[in-house]
């Protein structure tokens, strides 16, 4: 964590082996030091190293050994399979007895030779050295398979009209295999239309449609066809704000600017619009009333959707072709244009009754804006 890295289960273990080895031996493994301090020291080529533990096998001291080891990722991911190939009860009864057996078979047998054979020597007094025998290898458990695990992380806010994504990149297999991910919308207001697009991906989306709560579930299954538990993401929509009623409005990038006459028309009066861009490309322009009726405005009968750069481009082009007029109902009509330097989609309806991109254009390189403009009765 000094370091920068997430927390996990892995820290727990590494606390856990010094508590093992200080029991085993009656000292810290390494000298008390911090663990910071220890891993500069081996960055550095002069790190220190445990000391083996007397009485361990080879293989239970490397398991103690990697269960202290400060690196987070040498440490092992699971205490229970940790605990599983220490314990040496759970080597095969049948395995040891054997191999003891034909130890002591061979050793007495070899014993027994040489002291026919040897000529016999007095008694030596001083104390003779303890022979240690060496520790047979067991055969290991052969480790048990886990199912993967789902993560979709904490809960989201998102906005009516606004795309929420979803994520659940940070799931995990056992053994580092690929996952096919699953993720089904479980809960939703009761009137809410919103699907989620693309629910065989890591990341999928939706656009809420109203205000409240939905709960997304992700289910993830690795190439041995085992299948984790489902995890449930909870996602909190708030209602779409109030929008700014302005007669002018500028891209985020400041490529695209667009004006109307002003910011309140009378039912009956006559809408004109009037357009910038500071580089070449295409232009497409939508109406959207106060009761979600969509009307494109551009391209017309007289207008492409071509337009050049630092060109004023005017709808209607001229007082003598069409005219725009504002029919009601009383409320909040959207001017919506969308402008890019590549060739835009054909698409039935470039926005939504919300007055936002559709899905279709959301993810093209391109800069929008969107007017506000009341209508009053006359």
């Amino acid at each position: 964590m000094l370091n920068g890295s997430r927390a996990d289960q892995r820290d727990d273990i590494y606390a856990f082996g010094l508590v093992v080895y200080e029991l085993l031996t009656g000292r810290h493994p390494y000298e008390r030091k911090p663990a910071s301090k220890v891993f500069l020291e081996q960055r550095s080529g002069q790190g220190w190293s445990p000391k083996p533990v007397r009485g361990l096998s080879r293989k239970q001291w490397q398991l103690l050994k990697s269960a202290i080891e400060i690196l987070q990722e040498q440490r092992p991911q699971h205490l229970d399979d940790w605990l599983l190939q220490f314990d040496p009860k759970n080597q095969p009864k049948w395995l040891l007895a054997a191999v003891s057996g034909l130890l002591v078979c061979l050793v007495g047998g070899a014993g027994l030779y040489y002291l026919q054979r040897a000529p016999q020597a007095p008694e030596d007094p001083r104390p003779q050295p303890v022979i240690e025998m060496p520790q047979v290898p067991t055969a290991e458990p052969a480790p048990v398979a886990k199912p993967p695990t789902a993560n979709v992380g904490g809960e989201l806010q998102g906005v009516v009209g606004e795309t929420v994504r979803l994520y659940g990149g940070d799931s995990r297999s056992q053994d580092g295999s690929p996952l096919v991910y699953s993720w089904k919308m479980t809960e939703q207001p009761a009137a809410s239309k919103a699907v989620l697009e693309q629910p065989g991906d890591a990341a999928p989306r939706f656009v809420p449609d109203l205000p409240g709560r939905y709960v997304a579930e992700l289910i993830v299954t690795d190439t041995g066809g085992r299948v984790s538990e489902p995890a449930g993401v909870i996602i909190t929509i708030s209602p779409a704000p109030e929008p700014a009623i302005e007669h002018e409005a500028v891209s985020a990038d400041g490529s695209l600017y667009m004006a109307a006459g002003k910011s309140s028309y009378k039912i009956g009066e006559e809408l004109k619009l009037s357009f910038r861009v500071t580089k070449p490309g295409y232009l497409r322009v939508a109406y959207v009333s106060t009761t979600g009726e969509i009307s494109e405005l551009l391209p017309n009968k007289y207008q492409s959707t071509k337009v050049r750069a630092n060109v004023d481009y005017r709808i209607p082009p001229k007082a003598d072709s069409f005219k725009l007029q504002v029919t009601g109902p009383v409320g909040t009509d959207k001017i919506v244009a969308v402008f890019s330097s590549e060739l835009i989609p054909k698409v039935k309806d470039i926005a939504t009754p919300e007055g936002y991109l559709t899905e279709a254009l959301s993810d093209l390189r391109a800069s929008s804006v969107t007017l506000h403009y009341e209508v009053v009765k006359k």
